[in-house]
């Protein structure tokens, strides 16, 4: 996992460096891009940049915007699954999602599903609304580059990078922080103490009052690998299969909007994909900001899994992380491409 990261960073610091370099030969122009330079593989097209253009892309107000719409959807759906993904984690005695909700219900009450809905909704709007708005930025920097590649290499380039690039920011803006404070949340509630319960100021506050502002990024390290990870390899695989099932849909190219369905499917599988690759990481991490955790590093934490649970931990929460993912994703994507494709123009001018 470490390899992988580290490998996409000196890969996306290469390309970067070889924009630079040739960003002055680039020839712009006002037309239409023919067929061999599009780059299809995302709902909206790349603007390629030169001297003279602006440096942020017209039109990502409404993919922060978007962004953060999905996520408060996307809270709203989700959060009984993420509660039980957790539970599942710290605890290794709940071995499936029955078993940890019943266990929930008998013990803390139906509302401890949504104990840490505050930082939760505020995490999942404020990562969505970072997440696109990044994501279009590092697409719009690399498309140039990535058009000097041969097809398939450039459209995978862009996206894994993109994706790499949007989840290592969300994860050090916000993500890290506002984990840190759902994670104590649901741990708290589920040893039934008051605290599960209180604001997220007030656990804020007792977080940097006993811990410091560094407490807030207990585990961050961790949330970075796992948010860069996970949308780098969600970004590709959305692509490729929301293209494929567009074309069969609609015969259009993928600039055009796809129907919800397609938005549905693609965006469900790449987050359940996703998960699977990356769950050991999200274990650990979840350990590490546990309310009782005493674990230092991701690597101590890793050896002492392996010496008293044995490798079967790292699956711990899969069996409830993939189907919340799976919905997490498709509600994400498609509310996202539905207000982004919304003709704002329209209202603003009545």
């Amino acid at each position: 996992m470490y390899q992988l990261f580290y490998t996409c960073v000196n890969l996306f610091s290469t390309m970067i460096q070889d924009n630079i370099h040739c960003q002055n030969q680039i020839i712009i122009a006002n037309t239409e891009p023919c067929k061999s330079q599009r780059i299809p593989h995302t709902h909206l097209p790349i603007v390629r940049r030169t001297s003279t253009t602006r440096k942020v892309k017209k039109g990502t107000w409404q993919s922060f915007v978007a962004g953060g719409f999905a996520g408060i959807v996307d809270t709203c759906c989700t959060m009984p699954l993420d509660t039980i993904k957790v539970q599942m984690q710290c605890n290794g005695k709940l071995r499936t999602p029955i078993h940890a909700a019943t266990t929930i219900l008998r013990t803390t009450g139906p509302f401890s599903f949504y104990a840490g809905v505050q930082p939760f909704m505020l995490q999942c709007a404020g990562k969505a609304a970072i997440r696109f708005y990044a994501f279009e930025q590092f697409k719009y920097f690399l498309g140039p580059t990535c058009l000097n590649l041969n097809g398939f290499v450039g459209n995978i380039g862009v996206t894994m990078l993109g994706g790499l690039g949007a989840g290592l920011s969300e994860a050090i803006i916000w993500t890290a922080p506002m984990e840190r404070l759902k994670v104590l949340r649901q741990t708290e509630a589920a040893a039934g103490n008051a605290k599960g319960s209180g604001s997220i100021f007030t656990s804020a506050k007792s977080v940097i009052h006993t811990q410091g502002f560094t407490g807030l990024y207990r585990g961050g390290f961790a949330t970075c690998i796992r948010q860069g990870t996970s949308h780098m390899t969600r970004f590709a695989i959305y692509a490729p299969i929301r293209e494929f099932l567009n074309s069969k849909a609609t015969k259009s190219h993928m600039d055009v909007p796809a129907p919800a369905w397609v938005s549905m499917l693609a965006g469900g599988l790449a987050g359940a994909l996703s998960v699977i690759l990356n769950n050991p990481v999200d274990v650990v991490k979840s350990r590490i900001q546990a309310v009782d955790s005493t674990h230092t590093s991701m690597m101590q934490c890793t050896r002492h899994l392996l010496q008293t649970e044995g490798s079967g931990a790292f699956l711990n929460g899969l069996s409830a992380r993939v189907p919340r993912l799976f919905f997490s994703q498709a509600i994400t994507f498609t509310v996202y491409e539905r207000m982004v494709h919304f003709p704002y123009n329209n209202i603003l001018k009545k």
